[in-house]
């Protein structure tokens, strides 16, 4: 391997870490591996979904078990982006046809469970070993790497599930309301229509594309991370550029040496006393302990309190009797060792005392309420906003020909009276629907019936472009004028209580 190549920075790194350079080398090629993905799928898909037109599980299925074949494909682009390249689309789809001969038929049988699979596919994949070779290969690796792989698994799983999910939600909520709710109910009936199936399996080549790709990197880049700790990677590029830049220089003192070496003699070697003997080691034993750095003794006095219990002074007593080393803690220290734990322990006990009596009176007073949202479903429904009588104002805007901004007023001042007068409680990212359901249960029928008229005629307006019949509004201002009275004869009697 050609350490020299490599595009990243070696260096000693955590399992976490590791994974975390693997998102790096996701996000660097995220188009390298996603149009490989779409041109392998696409045929595949399609193929297995003209030969299964009804049973739209096949596909998945599929897709899903053969997981460990698509990673090779992103692995294979992954392996040269390393050092430095960048694959084309040609290159990595022969790659991946040249990848798909060792090991596979494991890792599609009894390998397929393995919680390890992005960890050791370098090992069936670019090391291509075999047998008791890889079995012992894959032991090794996974000494200090095999526990993160698997929880890079299962965080895959679940990144799987909630891509899905938002992919959803997101189509969802770019649909009108009402065309989101059929939607959903005809996607889960028991009699599901077709589209919902071809629906089902292109989100999820879409998220596979997504997510098994910044699998496989976070999984390569940990077995990455393993070989270069287990085999000093770091250190060999670094003795290998000392050695490159240290290179001339080691060449000019070798050609010093050869050319003043046969110049110098060297002195005699001097003969040793052949009638001297080396002293006995316990001679040189007294000799150090006579030093009085290294053998000397020593009087102390040691302070102790006097006991009034007989018991604890004779086993005090016993315990010195039977060791003459001193007693682990001494005995001063163990009384005031006692009295401050004794301290803590009340001073704990009216600790937590004074919280409970401070939980117990703020949950009495209970929270304070927070102030209602000026802004609800893109709408201004503050009171200092609105004009003194909205109802005039908005039958004037009506008869001028402005629709929706007659529509608008009697919206927002209807929810206004219901939010700050009538003590309704909303957010500020509710919708229509929203609001409408929060507001109905708190209403009388006939209130709530003018609302949901109203709230209709609004999203035809703002939603639809539709142009209502000139008649609309004069026909809902009666009941509106007795939706606001309501609200404020309820206003009138809370602030009386």
């Amino acid at each position: 391997m050609e350490l020299e190549r490599l595009a990243i920075r070696l260096r000693p790194r955590g399992g976490w870490e590791a994974i975390d350079l693997g998102v790096r080398l996701y996000q660097q090629q995220f188009l390298a591996t996603l149009l490989p993905w779409l041109v392998v799928a696409l045929p595949f898909s399609a193929l297995i979904a003209l030969g299964f037109p009804q049973q739209d599980w096949v596909l998945a299925l599929l897709l899903w078990w053969l997981k460990p074949l698509w990673d090779r494909l992103f692995l294979g682009v992954y392996a040269h982006a390393l050092f430095g390249e960048r694959p084309g689309l040609g290159d990595s789809l022969r790659r991946f046809r040249r990848a798909i001969d060792t090991g596979l038929l494991w890792q599609l049988t009894l390998g397929r469970l393995d919680p390890r699979r992005s960890f050791t596919l370098p090992v069936y994949q670019l090391e291509g070993l075999r047998g008791r070779d890889r079995r012992r290969r894959i032991g090794v690796l996974s000494l200090r790497g095999g526990g993160r792989g698997t929880w890079l698994t299962l965080v895959g799983i679940h990144l799987e599930w909630v891509v899905t999910l938002g992919l959803y939600g997101l189509i969802l909520l770019m649909l009108p309301e009402s065309l989101a709710e059929d939607l959903l109910a005809q996607f889960f009936s028991p009699e599901s229509p077709l589209w919902s199936g071809l629906f089902a399996n292109a989100s999820y080549v879409l998220v596979l594309g997504v997510v098994e790709p910044l699998y496989v990197a976070c999984g390569f880049m940990l077995y990455i991370n393993r070989r270069a700790e287990l085999e000093a990677w770091d250190l060999e590029i670094g003795l290998r550029r000392l050695a490159a830049r240290l290179a001339p220089a080691a060449r000019a003192a070798a050609l010093l040496v050869l050319l003043v070496l046969p110049g110098l003699t060297l002195p005699p070697l001097a003969r040793a006393d052949d009638g001297a003997s080396p002293p006995a080691p316990a001679e040189v034993m007294q000799q150090v302990l006579a030093d009085p750095v290294f053998g000397h003794d020593e009087e102390r006095t040691v302070w102790v309190p006097r006991f009034e219990s007989d018991w604890l002074r004779r086993w005090l007593a016993s315990r010195d009797e039977e060791t003459t080393e001193p007693p682990l803690i001494d005995r001063l220290f163990l009384n005031e060792l006692l009295r401050g734990l004794l301290i803590a322990l009340l001073a704990g006990a009216l600790l937590w005392l004074l919280l409970r009596l401070l939980r117990h009176r703020a949950s009495r007073q209970g929270p304070e309420p927070e102030p209602p949202p000026r802004v609800v479903a893109g709408l201004e429904i503050a009171p200092e906003t609105l004009p003194e009588d909205p109802l005039a104002e908005a039958l004037r805007l009506w008869q001028t020909g402005d629709q929706r901004a007659a529509l608008a007023l009697l919206y927002r001042a209807t929810i206004s009276r219901l939010v700050h007068d009538h003590g309704i409680s909303v957010q500020e990212g509710d919708t229509e629907g929203d609001l409408l359901r929060r507001c109905q249960p708190r209403l009388e029928p006939a209130n709530a019936d003018c609302l949901q008229r109203l709230t209709l005629d609004w999203q035809q307006v703002a939603y639809a472009h539709r142009t209502l019949d000139g008649n609309r509004l004069p026909q809902l201002l009666p009941c509106l004028r007795a939706l606001h009275r309501a609200v404020s004869q309820t206003a009138t009697t809370g602030e009386e209580a």
